[in-house]
């Protein structure tokens, strides 16, 4: 243990890996030793373990997600299987107080266009949230508790943090699977949480699909499930993986993609 080589801690880890109930409590206990190679060596192997352990129950959720899944409990759980370290309680908590707050403005809300402005008003100039323009391809948009942090996000991630705010607040907000920009729906009503809830009308969404080169379909409207909106969110992933040329982290999307697959 006091061998600080990274190829050794790695080769103890897989061996820790196959009974890692077993090794816990032990590490747990060196890592409190006042040799600071051995408390130090110790804390790796417990993080690694801990990240493998979150990696496995990402990838069994993948296994048996269904149709209508719970969508923000996967995205919590992904959130922690690409960042370990991620606070997502604290999100979690920040975003149960935000659906308190949208409540007591908009319970007494009849007009469905009223609503998605008060949580447009409520989620872009309250809150801060927008899209990140600027650092578009970073994988931390893809993932709920730092985008909660960083309050930018992809249109996926920041449409999904609509619906679980709306959710908290008793409004029914889904997804929609638009090719190219994932959109909002309430009441029949489209809307853009990436650029401010702007209501978007029929004509609205069919240029953003010809803007793309995409000849509209019924199924380009079609309302988002869970289990579509996490392997979108995968996608993304993927593809941003694929461009930053970080095989080890696309090897695990990929993984977790195929494991979708129904």
């Amino acid at each position: 243990m006091e061998d600080d080589d990274p190829h050794t801690l790695q080769l103890l880890c897989d061996q820790m890996a196959e009974q890692p109930e077993q090794w816990h409590s032990k590490l747990e206990a060196l890592s409190r030793r006042k040799n600071p190679k051995i408390s130090q060596s110790a804390k790796c192997l417990l993080r690694e373990l801990n990240r493998r352990g979150l990696e496995n129950d990402f990838e069994l959720l993948c296994r048996f997600f269904s149709e209508d899944g719970n969508l923000e409990d996967a995205c919590w759980l992904l959130n922690k299987a690409i960042n370990p370290d991620a606070d997502v309680e604290s999100a979690k908590n920040l975003l149960n107080r935000w659906g308190h707050d949208l409540l007591l403005r908009i319970s007494y809300v009849q007009d469905a266009r009223k609503r998605i402005a008060i949580l447009g008003n409520y989620f872009h100039k309250e809150l801060g949230f927008q899209g990140n323009l600027n650092d578009y391809y970073n994988p931390s948009n893809s993932l709920l508790a730092d985008v909660i942090q960083t309050r930018k996000g992809l249109p996926i991630t920041l449409t999904c943090l609509v619906i679980f705010l709306s959710h908290r607040a008793g409004i029914n907000v889904v997804g929609v699977n638009l090719p190219g920009h994932f959109i909002a729906c309430h009441s029949d009503i489209f809307f853009d949480p990436y650029h401010s809830c702007r209501i978007l009308s029929m004509d609205d969404c069919i240029q953003i699909l010809l803007g793309q080169g995409i000849l509209p379909t019924q199924d380009c409207f079609s309302i988002a499930t869970p289990l579509k909106t996490l392997r979108r969110i995968l996608t993304n992933l993927h593809f941003v993986y694929s461009k930053q040329s970080n095989f080890n982290m696309l090897s695990k999307v990929t993984a977790w993609l195929v494991a979708l697959q129904r």
